[in-house]
């Protein structure tokens, strides 16, 4: 009962002291303070791994397709690396992510969250939410470090030399609304890719079988990408090699029908069917007898 107070005097007295809408929204804020506490350790040492990472992109760079590379060429080149996009950086989104769900039902918070929210909807919306905040706050730390690193090394700023850019302007595409639809698909693909881990960790109950089943993951991707590339576009995680769409990348006419907006359909049906399956998982669960 005191433990039930105290979350009551966190929350409020009554689950009915803020509106619907309010009551969503606040339990999606404090979801993702929650978190972003919760996980500080964790976010330094992600960081720590990024800020190494793109150290060694910074002394090992050298890209023979591109003569006098700029930032945003290191930038767009290093960051899509099928090595960064398809197990890099899935594996460390989802190591802050994966237990996002499961650290609730352990440690036998979810009753008292129910106690103050309308329902498990709510609490499973707020959880739905951070996947998006923790993919946003990851991708535009990556982005910031990249640059960051690409303008210590010396390189400038004006020029646009990458295949990428060069492909995207023979189609009325500015450099920036690359660099933007590039930024949107990690956004929007990690995402997908962390309502997948949701979903896998509520079914496992195990965030350690599922951060080993994604990676794992990464890797059959990886090895598809070199066995068979025609097939990258059946595979989740090869929806982030951006420099691996077309227009931006025209090696390989098997290829040609892999553009973003492909990208973007495909993520959009893996979030919803994650998604889905996660609250099918939610509404099995007695979460009060579970906590």
């Amino acid at each position: 009962m005191e433990r039930r107070s105290g979350v009551k005097i966190l929350f409020g007295s009554t689950r009915h002291s803020t509106g619907g809408d309010s009551g969503e929204c606040f339990m999606i804020t404090f979801d993702v303070v929650l978190f972003i506490i919760r996980n500080w350790t964790r976010l330094l040492i992600v960081y720590s791994l990024l800020v190494t990472f793109s150290i060694l992109s910074f002394l090992f760079f050298d890209d023979a397709e591109i003569k006098n590379p700029s930032v945003w060429d290191f930038f767009i080149s290093t960051f899509t690396h099928q090595f960064v996009s398809m197990i890099f950086f899935p594996a460390l989104y989802s190591l802050l992510i994966v237990d996002l769900a499961l650290h609730d039902l352990m440690e036998n918070y979810t009753p008292m969250i129910l106690a103050r929210v309308s329902s498990r909807m709510s609490w499973y919306t707020a959880k739905v939410s951070t996947l998006f905040y923790a993919a946003f706050l990851f991708v535009v730390g990556a982005v910031i470090l990249w640059l960051t690193v690409g303008s210590l090394k010396g390189l400038p700023w004006d020029s646009f030399a990458h295949p990428a850019f060069q492909y995207g302007e023979q189609n009325g595409q500015s450099p920036w609304l690359i660099i933007f639809l590039m930024i949107i698909i990690y956004i929007g693909g990690l995402t997908a890719i962390g309502s997948l881990v949701l979903w896998l960790s509520l079914w496992l109950r195990s965030s350690i079988l599922t951060w080993l089943a994604l990676v794992s993951s990464t890797v059959v991707s990886m090895m598809i990408y070199n066995a068979a590339p025609p097939l990258i576009i059946w595979v989740p995680f090869a929806q982030l090699m951006f420099k691996m769409h077309f227009p931006y990348y025209q090696g390989d006419p098997d290829l040609y029908h892999f553009t973003v907006g492909w990208s973007g359909l495909y993520l959009l049906a893996l979030f919803l069917l994650s998604v889905i399956l996660g609250w099918i998982q939610i509404r099995r669960l007695d979460l009060i007898k579970k906590a």
